[in-house]
């Protein structure tokens, strides 16, 4: 797996349920024979699950760094219409960017793929393809990460770097971010775990039913 010293090197710019998406990956574009719901090889459960992941690494780390928590929903989509490849999604609510300090906000953003990618992981080796299209998924929070990094310019911060993070890394190098997100999901992963499982089985969960998982555990 690519280190944050290596950055992420490479542009991804897609368009995907009306929306244009942009940002980087870490590992290169694969072939796509058919479309981007192909990319995974996962079926219905499992992509469900992992995106009940993504969600509980988002909430995890927003909670335990005294962030708000906001409800998130898991939900299928429409398989593809020619190969028949299923797609699960997640999202958040409400989310407010401006909550807590930047540095804790844009680890909580990179912690949902960080934490999709260690459950890939348990599953068994993860292939390049998979690994970008976890991070294609991921797209969003990047834009959001930009949107904090810009807040931050009067403060004297750059724009959102995707570059190495060189001896002495900053909080606006979204590869350190991920660095730490992942360490985070490492060390929360149970909770993680207790907590997805729970999105899973309820689809929608609110941020008091969040925090209070989390809280009592």
């Amino acid at each position: 797996m690519p280190t944050a010293e290596e950055g992420h090197r490479y542009f991804i710019d897609v368009s995907t349920g009306g929306s244009a998406l942009w940002g980087y990956a870490s590992v290169p574009a694969p072939s796509i024979e058919c479309c981007l719901k192909g990319l995974r090889g996962r079926s219905q459960g499992e992509l469900l699950a992992s995106a009940a992941v993504h969600e509980a690494g988002h909430a995890v780390a927003a909670v335990y760094s005294g962030l708000p928590a906001t409800p998130v929903e898991v939900f299928f989509s429409s398989p593809c219409e020619r190969c028949g490849a299923p797609q699960a999604h997640g999202r958040n609510q409400a989310m407010n960017l401006g909550a807590g300090s930047s540095d804790d906000t844009l680890r909580m953003l990179a912690a949902g793929v960080q934490a999709e990618l260690l459950w890939a992981e348990v599953q068994g080796p993860v292939t390049e393809r998979e690994q970008w299209a976890i991070e294609l998924g991921g797209l969003d929070d990047q834009a959001h990460a930009r949107d904090v990094a810009d807040a931050q310019r009067t403060h004297g911060w750059p724009h959102l770097d995707y570059g190495p993070t060189g001896p002495n890394p900053q909080p606006w190098n979204w590869p350190h971010q991920c660095r730490r997100a992942r360490a985070a999901a490492r060390l929360w992963w149970p909770q993680i775990q207790i907590l997805s499982a729970y999105i899973a089985q309820y689809r929608f969960v609110t941020a008091a039913d969040i925090t209070g998982l989390l809280t009592n555990f």
